[in-house]
C-alpha cells in the first residue's frame, strides 16, 4: 500500500463518527496525566468514564452538613471509593469553611502525594497513620494547627508542608527519620531543635514571624538550603551553620527600637542586631555600592559556613505618599567566590533603571512590571545583562509603556522568556538562539511557526486560544506545546495528531502555573 493508499484509508476513519470520537477521547486522556484533573469539573463523566487513564486528581470536599459528622465522613469516602488502582497524587479542595476527618479514609497504596485543604483542622489520631502511609510528600492547608504526635506521619515521607496558621512544638520524633524538605508557614516560631538529621531544604516563607533562637549543633548536620524570613534576625544563629549549606536566605531587618524603650533593652536588641546593618538605599533612594553589600558577608563569617556559594539577601524599601516615591522589595544573590555581587534575581518597577541596573555586575533573572518610556534593556546587553537567563514581562503593560526590549536576541544567554502581552511581529532574528521556554501572552495572536523560533526550543506555552498553531512549523527539539483546552484548533483532528505526546491540554488556571512550574523543574538549579 502507497503514501497515497495510506492517506484515503485514514480520511476514511477520520470521516467515521464513531472512530473519529474514539481516537479523540484516547488522545484528550494521553494528556491527563500530565497533570491534576478535577473529579468535579465539567468533564466529570468523561473522566469517570476513562479513570485508569488519571494519575492525579483534584477532589471536591464541599457541600457537607456541619451536624452530621458521620455524613462528613461518608461524603469525603464516597468521592475516593473509585479511584484508579494506580493514582499517585490526590489534592482534596473545599470552597466552604465546613470542617471534616481524615481517620476513616481508605487510600490506594500507590498514592505518594496527599494536599489537605485549608480548612481541615482536627486532630489527628493514631489512624491517621494508615490513611497517611506510603506518602513520600503531604501538604497541609492554612487552618491547619495541632499537635502531631509520635508515629503519626509514615517513614516513607520525604517531603512535608505545613499551612500559614500551625504553630505546634515538633517534639523529638515527631517528623519521620528520613524526611528531606520541611516548609513552615506564616505563623509558625517554634524550636528547630528536634529536625531529623537527614533534612536538606528547610524553608520559611519571606514574610514569616520566625525569629526563635537557631541552635546550629542541632540543625541536620545534611542541611544544603536554608531559607529564612526577611525579618529574622541572624544574629540568633548560635555557633557555625552546618558545613554542607550551598544556599542560604538571610536578611538585613534587624529590629526596630521604640523611642520609649529603657536603655537595657535597646543595648539588648542593638547587640542582637549588630551583624545586619546593610543599608541598600541612601536617603536619596539610590541604591547602595556593592561594598556595602559586601560588608554584611564579612560581619557574618562567623556563622556563614564556607560551604555556602550563594547568599541571597533580603532587603525592602517603603512607600512613602508624602514625598511621592514607592520601592519594592527586593532581593540579590551573591556569589561568595566573586569579588563584586552577583545578582542573580532584580525586580523593576520605577523610573530608576539605569542608575539600579549599573549598580551590579552581572544580573541572570529579571522581571520587569514598569520602566521609564524610551529606555531599554537592551543597553545592557553588554554589560550587566549579559549573563541573562530569565526575563520575565508578563506583567509588563504595553499600552502605558514603550517596549522595554526592542531586540530579545542580543541577551544572547537568554533560556526564559515571559513575553506578556507583547503584539508585535517576531521575524525570523527577534529571538535569541539559546531560548529553551517560551510563554506567549493572551494578547499574542502571530501565527506560531519555526520561520522564528530558535531550535533551540523546548517548551512553548500559548495563552491564547486563538493564536495560530503550525504543527508542521515546530522546532524538532521541541518537548512540549502547552495550549488552553477551549483551544479553537482542537477541533480540527489533523491539529494535534502530529504532536502525540508532546501537546499538553489543560484548563485556564493550569496554564497561567505551567511556566513557573517547568522553570523551577528544568532551571531553577540556575537561581536560588
Amino acid at each position: 500500500m502507497n503514501n497515497n493508499d495510506n492517506s484515503i484509508l485514514f480520511f476514511k476513519i477520520w470521516r467515521n463518527v464513531v472512530l473519529n470520537k474514539l481516537i479523540f477521547k484516547h488522545l484528550m486522556m494521553y494528556n491527563l496525566v500530565s497533570f491534576p484533573v478535577d473529579l468535579d469539573s465539567s468533564l466529570q463523566p468523561f473522566i469517570k468514564n476513562n479513570i485508569q487513564y488519571v494519575k492525579s486528581l483534584f477532589v471536591k470536599v464541599d457541600d457537607i452538613q456541619k451536624d452530621a459528622k458521620q455524613y462528613e465522613i461518608y461524603e469525603i469516602g464516597e468521592k475516593l471509593n473509585d479511584l484508579p488502582k494506580d493514582i499517585e497524587s490526590i489534592i482534596l479542595y473545599q470552597t466552604n469553611f465546613i470542617n471534616y476527618s481524615l481517620s476513616n479514609l481508605e487510600l490506594p497504596k500507590s498514592l505518594y502525594k496527599l494536599i489537605i485543604p485549608f480548612n481541615f483542622n482536627i486532630p489527628l489520631e493514631v489512624g491517621s497513620n494508615r490513611v497517611f502511609s506510603n506518602l513520600t510528600i503531604l501538604e497541609f492547608g492554612s487552618n491547619f494547627n495541632q499537635k502531631i504526635d509520635v508515629n503519626i506521619l509514615p517513614n516513607t515521607l520525604k517531603k512535608l508542608k505545613f499551612g500559614k496558621y500551625f504553630n505546634q512544638e515538633l517534639n523529638e520524633n515527631v517528623l519521620p527519620k528520613y524526611l528531606k524538605t520541611i516548609i513552615f508557614g506564616y505563623f509558625f516560631d517554634k524550636s528547630l531543635d528536634n529536625l531529623p538529621q537527614l533534612i536538606k531544604e528547610i524553608k520559611f516563607p519571606s514574610n514569616s514571624l520566625f525569629n526563635k533562637l537557631i541552635n546550629s549543633n542541632k540543625l541536620p548536620w545534611t542541611l544544603k538550603k536554608l531559607s529564612l524570613p526577611s525579618k529574622f534576625n541572624i544574629s540568633l544563629i548560635k555557633g557555625i551553620l552546618p558545613k554542607k549549606l550551598k544556599n542560604l536566605k538571610i536578611s538585613n531587618f534587624g529590629v526596630q527600637i521604640n523611642d520609649n524603650d529603657n536603655d537595657n533593652i535597646k543595648n539588648k536588641y542593638n547587640e542582637k542586631s549588630k551583624y545586619l546593618k546593610l543599608k541598600v538605599y541612601n536617603k536619596n533612594g539610590n541604591l547602595s555600592s556593592n561594598d556595602e553589600i559586601l560588608k554584611i558577608l564579612k560581619l557574618n563569617s562567623k556563622i556563614i559556613p564556607s560551604s555556602v556559594k550563594n547568599v541571597t539577601i533580603f532587603f525592602n524599601t517603603f512607600q512613602d505618599s508624602l514625598q511621592g516615591y514607592y520601592l519594592s522589595s527586593q532581593f540579590s544573590s551573591i556569589n561568595l567566590n566573586l569579588t563584586k555581587s552577583n545578582l542573580l534575581k532584580y525586580w523593576l518597577y520605577k523610573e530608576t533603571s539605569k542608575l539600579l541596573l549599573d549598580k551590579f555586575e552581572k544580573i541572570k533573572s529579571i522581571k520587569v512590571n514598569i520602566i521609564e518610556n524610551n529606555y531599554k534593556l537592551d543597553y545592557h546587553s553588554k554589560s550587566c545583562l549579559s549573563d541573562l537567563i530569565n526575563l520575565n514581562l508578563n506583567e509588563f503593560d504595553y499600552n502605558f509603556y514603550s517596549k522595554p526590549v526592542k531586540d530579545f536576541k542580543v541577551f544572547t544567554k537568554l533560556k526564559c522568556l515571559r513575553i506578556g502581552n507583547y503584539n508585535s511581529t517576531i521575524k525570523f532574528d527577534t529571538l535569541p538562539p539559546s531560548l529553551e521556554l517560551l510563554e506567549l501572552g493572551c494578547a499574542f495572536k502571530q501565527p506560531i511557526h519555526m520561520k522564528w523560533l530558535p531550535i533551540s526550543l523546548k517548551y512553548i506555552i500559548v495563552l491564547n486560544n486563538e493564536t495560530p498553531i503550525s504543527i508542521n512549523s515546530l522546532p524538532p527539539s521541541l518537548e512540549s506545546i502547552w495550549i488552553l483546552d477551549t483551544h479553537y484548533q482542537l477541533n480540527d483532528f489533523r491539529f494535534f495528531f502530529p504532536l502525540i505526546g508532546k501537546l499538553k491540554i489543560v484548563d485556564q488556571d493550569l496554564i497561567w502555573k505551567m511556566f513557573n512550574k517547568i522553570f523551577k523543574k528544568k532551571y531553577e538549579f540556575y537561581l536560588y
